[in-house]
């Protein structure tokens, strides 16, 4: 999470950037998210970190793809643009545990540093002692470093432009990836925004819908759009409208695929946030609901289509026997001690039931798989890195619900029900 950074690691930054830079330090008081607040000016450091930032959402979203192959031009471009981002000093401090030494620092970092370590050596030991494939190797670590984002990313981009900038920061890179997605998808398949059918046509095995950042984005920019309208200021109006069309090619690729969980999500956010905005801007909640009664009028028939349809997939394929791979993880958890404490290791290949017939490398809920590969020991540490975040999660739904919402619906996703706690829009919501 964006927050603090020890002061020891701010140090080297204080010395480097221009005088007016904003620096955050433990000592140093709360930033206020108020926007009538005057911004502490940009140093040259935290433009080229937001320039990083953006190269690597335009590529992403234009080039990439949340489940590749092998790693092309496009990944390795992105890959180097997070390390710009994060700098290379940063990246490589987290990396070797040095933050472990950093007592002065947020508790999160300190836990983040240990479980980072925990999950990544001795199941990378275990892996390699199994002589599993090279490449499902790679397909594990990289993931892991996703998880573990904010570990490299959010100590400098908090120190470089401060806290809610970087949010801002964070949050626009997750719907330009997940816009791009959705347009590319409509794109690649030739169908119309707003198509509804039993299958829907395949994206070349790209599943660009299944990002996070596209189900952020369907959360997250009408609730922003929600919020504009909500002011009355007819000069904000039109990105208002802009936003919730955006918002809308998101849902759309969501609904043209037919995927419950994620749209279960959105619906389950939406509700959330509005209960919690009953409290303190009431008008927010008329405005959503003069939208939800316009859209009902509008496109009643469509909204009755796609509920038709998914009563039809949830009778026909009930939870994808998802259910049944607890007892695969169990057995395959529980065949040695060692497996039990440190898994078989990262690369570990296994025979899923939601995926007969195939070798795969994962597992559809997060605990599930961590089991699997990293054993007791690794579930138990990425648990409380998780853990040590929910206090950062708290002080953005306190501080910007909108943001916290469409989070919220990305991460139950990711934790419990697909294997998007594997792709990069993952780290980057758990960097907000």
């Amino acid at each position: 999470m964006i927050s603090r950074i020890p002061a020891r690691l701010a140090m080297p930054l204080r010395r480097r950037l221009a005088p007016g830079t904003i620096v955050w330090s433990p000592t140093a008081p709360a930033v206020p998210l108020d926007r009538r607040s005057p911004l502490p000016a940009i140093g040259l450091s935290g433009c080229l970190a937001v320039l990083w930032l953006g190269l690597a959402a335009t590529v992403y979203g234009l080039f990439g793809s949340p489940t590749p192959d092998s790693p092309g031009w496009a990944e390795l471009t992105v890959g180097l643009c997070l390390v710009l981002a994060a700098g290379p000093a940063t990246a490589m401090t987290s990396a070797l545990g040095l933050a472990l030494g950093a007592r002065d620092g947020p508790r999160w970092l300190v836990i983040a540093a240990l479980a980072f370590a925990l999950a990544l050596w001795p199941p990378l030991v275990r892996g390699i002692e199994a002589d599993w494939p090279a490449t499902a190797v790679w397909r594990d670590l990289l993931p892991l470093l996703f998880l573990f984002l904010p570990l490299f990313l959010a100590i400098r981009l908090g120190a470089l432009i401060g806290p809610a900038r970087a949010q801002d920061l964070v949050a626009a890179v997750l719907a330009i990836i997940g816009v791009a997605f959705a347009l590319r998808y409509f794109s690649i398949t030739g169908l119309p925004v707003g198509w509804l059918g039993q299958a829907a046509p395949s994206d070349g095995l790209l599943y660009l819908p299944n990002s996070p950042g596209v189900l952020f984005a369907a959360v997250w920019l009408p609730l922003l759009a929600i919020e504009r309208l909500a002011t009355l200021r007819p000069g904000r109006w039109p990105l208002a409208v802009a936003q919730l069309a955006a918002g809308a090619l998101c849902l759309a690729a969501l609904a043209a695929t037919l995927q419950r969980a994620a749209l279960t999500a959105c619906a389950i956010a939406l509700a959330v946030y509005l209960i919690r905005r009953l409290v303190d801007r009431p008008a927010v909640v008329v405005v959503a609901r003069g939208l939800a009664m316009a859209a009902t009028i509008v496109e009643g028939d469509w909204i009755g289509r796609l509920a038709a349809l998914l009563i039809w997939k949830s009778l026909e394929f009930g939870f994808n026997q998802h259910t049944a791979e607890i007892a695969v993880a169990l057995d395959l958890a529980g065949r040695t001690p060692a497996h039990t404490l440190f898994g078989a290791g990262w690369g570990a290949l296994l025979e899923s039931p939601a995926v007969p017939g195939y070798q795969v490398g994962y597992l559809h809920a997060l605990p599930l798989y961590l089991l699997v590969k990293t054993g007791m020991v690794g579930l138990l540490a990425v648990a409380l890195y998780l853990l040590a975040l929910v206090p950062a999660f708290l002080r953005l739904w306190a501080d910007r619900p909108a943001f916290a919402a469409a989070a919220m619906a990305a991460l139950m996703i990711g934790l419990l029900v697909q294997p998007t706690f594997k792709y990069l829009g993952f780290g980057l919501v758990l960097t907000l």
